[in-house]
C-alpha cells in the first residue's frame, strides 16, 4: 500500500490524506522503515502543511534508527523489520529510499550526504549486489544529484595546518577525482638545502597569495607560518583569492523639473536682506526653507543650501567659479576641457572633447575626409562585456549590415550572371557593368569583415597585434579603392552611352570592346596609385581612456598629405557626379 501511494506521488498527485490515514490505522509496529520512507515522499504531496506534524513524527523516529560515523550512515534493520524473507532482505535499498524520502523532506540535513557516501562506499565493481538495489540506489543518488549538485563546481580548497598554509588546488567541474598534496614533516618546519632554515611560507615558487598579490609574513618569533597578502588592485580577499565587483552604468535618465532648480537669494529676499553683511543674513536662511515649502536649494556668492525633510537650511561653502584646465594642468589637446575628480588630491582626470573629437586625451578628430568606421562606432562598443550586453545601437548596426551583406551578394550575383553573357559584351558598357558588379560584391564583403573584426577587436576578443595591424592597413585602403572604382565604372557607362548617341550607326562596337578592356585595366591602377598614400599613414594607436583599454585605427596625414587627399577625394567624386 505505501509503494502505491510512492507511485502516485511520483506522478505527480497529492496522496497526502491517503498517506496520513495508513500511518494513523498501522502505526510504526506494522510498517517497515522502506514502507515509512515511501509515506513520507506521500506525505510531502501535502500543499497545506496540514501533514507537518505527521512527517516530523516519522522523521524523529528515523533518526534513532541510524547509524552514522564522521563521513557516512547507514539503518539499521534486521531481517523481519522490512517484511521480507532473507533473500529479498537489502540495507542499500533500505538507505536509498529512505535517503530519497529525507531529500523530499528535509534535503539540507547532513545525513542526506552521510546516506549517499555510505552507499557510495558499499559499490563493488561499479554496482549493487542485486538489480532492485541497484534501481533504488540510482534513483536516490539521482535525486541527490538534481538537488546538492545542479551547481557546476568552481572553488579553490585551500589546506590549513592549524593557522598554517600548506597548500591548495582548484576544482572545476563534475568529477570524482582526488588530490594529494603531501607535506613532509621537515617541510612544515624547515627549508633549504639541508633543512637548516625555517620555512617561509612566502618563497616565490609557492607563494599562497593569488593573483600576483604580494606575500609579507609576520615575524617568526610569533609565528613562522603566518603572513599577509597585499592584493593587486581590483582583487581582495585573505589571498586575493576574490575578484572585486564591477558595476558599469551605461545610461542614467532623470528629469529635472522647475521646483527642483536651485533659486538665487536675490529671487528670495529682498534688496534689504541680500545687502546685509554675512553673518546678519544667514540668519534668516531656515525661515526660506519653512516660507516656500517648495524649495530645495538656493544659493548666494559663496554658500550653497539644501532645505532638508524638516525643512531646515543646511549650507556649505561653495566654489561657483568654474575651470576647465585641471588647475594649469590641461593636457587635453583641440581644446577639449580637463576635469579632475579632487582639486587637493588628485588621482583621476578626464577630457570632454568638443564635436568632431575624441580619444582620451581629444587627440583623434573626425574632421574632413580622416574618418570610416572606428570612430563612428568604436565608442559605442564596451570593452570586456558579452554581444547580449552591448549597447542596442551595436546590434541594429550589425543586423543592417547583414542585410546589406545578403542582398548585396543576391544583386552581385546575378549582374554577374547577367553582364557575363556574350551578348551584354558585344560592346565596352558589358565590361564596365562587368567590372562593377565584381567591384561591389568584393566591397560589400570587405566591408562585413572590417565591421565583425571592429566588433571583436574593441570587445578585446581579438588582441593578435599582426592581424589588426594587417586589418587596418589593409581593410579601409581596399574600401575606398574599390568604392572609387564602382563609381568610375557606372560614369564610364554613361560616358559611352553618350558617344554611342552622338555617333550613332558610326559606332565601332569592336574598338568599344578593345578601349574598355585597357580603360578599366589603367583606370584600375590609377585610382590605387592615387590612394597609395593611405596604408603608409594609417598605424595602430593604443588609447587608455580611464578604464577602458582601446586601439584605434587611424590615418593620420600630415598638413600635406591631408591638403592632397582632400583634394584627390573631392577630385574623384566631383568629376563622377559631374
Amino acid at each position: 500500500m505505501s509503494y502505491a501511494l510512492y507511485v502516485r506521488a511520483k506522478n505527480g498527485q497529492n496522496v497526502a490524506n491517503d498517506a496520513s490515514q495508513l500511518f494513523q490505522k498501522t502505526g510504526f509496529n506494522k510498517l517497515s522503515l522502506e514502507a515509512l520512507g515511501w509515506l513520507l515522499i506521500a506525505l510531502s504531496t501535502d500543499t497545506n502543511n496540514a501533514k507537518k506534524p505527521t512527517i516530523e513524527t516519522i522523521y524523529k523516529h528515523l533518526k534513532g534508527k541510524v547509524s552514522e560515523t564522521s563521513e557516512t550512515a547507514n539503518f539499521t534493520t534486521s531481517y523481519g523489520d522490512d517484511g521480507q524473507s532473507v533473500m529479498l532482505h537489502s540495507d542499500r535499498r533500505t538507505d536509498a529510499i529512505l535517503l530519497e524520502s529525507l531529500l523530499y523532506i528535509d534535503p539540507n540535513s547532513t545525513l542526506c550526504t552521510k546516506l549517499c557516501k555510505g552507499l557510495q562506499a558499499h559499490k563493488v565493481k561499479g554496482a549493487w549486489k542485486s538489480t532492485q538495489e541497484n534501481c533504488f540506489v540510482l534513483i536516490a543518488l539521482d535525486k541527490y544529484f538534481h538537488i546538492k549538485e545542479k551547481e557546476t563546481p568552481d572553488f579553490v580548497a585551500n589546506i590549513w595546518l592549524d593557522n598554517d598554509y600548506c597548500g591548495q588546488h582548484r576544482y572545476t567541474g563534475q568529477t570524482t577525482n582526488t588530490h594529494v598534496v603531501n607535506i613532509p614533516m621537515k617541510a612544515i618546519f624547515l627549508f633549504g638545502r639541508r633543512c637548516y632554515l625555517k620555512n617561509s611560507i612566502c618563497q616565490s615558487n609557492n607563494t599562497p597569495c593569488q593573483h600576483n598579490g604580494l606575500c609579507i609574513t609576520h615575524d617568526d618569533r610569533i609565528s613562522f607560518r603566518k603572513f599577509t597578502c597585499f592584493c593587486k588592485e581590483n582583487y581582495s580577499g585573505e589571498i586575493c583569492e576574490n575578484r572585486n565587483n564591477e558595476i558599469t552604468i551605461q545610461q542614467i535618465y532623470t528629469e529635472i523639473l522647475p521646483k527642483q532648480r536651485c533659486s538665487p537669494i536675490e529671487e528670495l529676499l529682498n534688496k534689504t536682506f541680500v545687502n546685509y553683511q554675512y553673518f546678519t543674513r544667514t540668519k534668516y536662511y531656515p525661515f526660506l526653507c519653512r516660507q516656500y515649502s517648495q524649495l530645495m536649494c538656493f544659493y548666494d556668492k559663496e554658500n550653497l543650501c539644501i532645505c532638508d525633510l524638516d525643512r531646515f537650511s543646511n549650507c556649505f561653502l561653495f566654489n561657483h567659479t568654474l575651470n576647465y584646465d585641471c588647475q594649469g594642468y590641461n593636457y587635453c589637446e583641440n581644446n577639449g576641457q580637463c576635469f579632475q575628480n579632487n582639486q587637493t588630491c588628485q588621482t583621476k582626470s578626464i577630457c570632454i572633447c568638443k564635436n568632431c573629437y575624441y580619444g582620451s586625451k581629444c587627440q583623434f578628430s573626425t574632421k574632413s575626409y580622416i574618418f570610416s568606421l572606428d570612430p563612428i562606432l568604436s565608442y559605442h562598443i564596451k570593452p570586456n562585456i558579452i554581444f547580449n550586453r552591448q549597447p542596442f545601437i551595436i546590434k541594429i548596426s550589425l543586423l543592417i549590415n547583414w542585410i546589406i551583406l545578403i542582398s548585396g551578394l543576391v544583386n552581385g550575383f546575378f549582374s554577374i550572371i547577367t553582364f557575363s553573357q556574350k551578348k551584354t559584351k558585344e560592346v565596352g558598357c558589358g565590361y564596365y557593368l562587368l567590372t562593377s558588379s565584381i567591384c561591389s560584391i568584393c566591397m560589400i564583403i570587405i566591408l562585413t569583415i572590417k565591421f565583425i573584426l571592429l566588433i571583436i577587436s574593441q570587445m578585446l576578443l581579438l588582441t593578435n597585434r599582426s592581424l589588426l595591424n594587417f586589418s587596418c592597413i589593409s581593410l579601409d585602403f581596399m574600401i575606398k579603392i574599390l568604392l572609387v572604382s564602382c563609381e568610375w565604372f557606372n560614369a564610364l557607362v554613361a560616358f559611352e552611352r553618350m558617344v554611342n548617341v552622338i555617333q550613332n550607326t558610326k559606332f565601332n562596337t569592336k574598338k568599344s570592346k578593345k578601349l574598355a578592356k585597357w580603360i578599366i585595366f589603367c583606370m584600375s591602377l590609377f585610382i590605387i596609385l592615387t590612394f597609395i598614400h593611405d596604408p603608409i599613414h594609417r598605424p595602430l594607436v593604443n588609447d587608455f581612456d580611464v578604464d577602458e583599454d582601446r586601439i584605434w585605427c587611424l590615418a593620420r596625414y600630415s598638413s600635406n598629405v591631408n591638403t592632397y587627399d582632400i583634394f584627390i577625394t573631392h577630385s574623384f567624386f566631383r568629376s563622377i557626379f559631374d
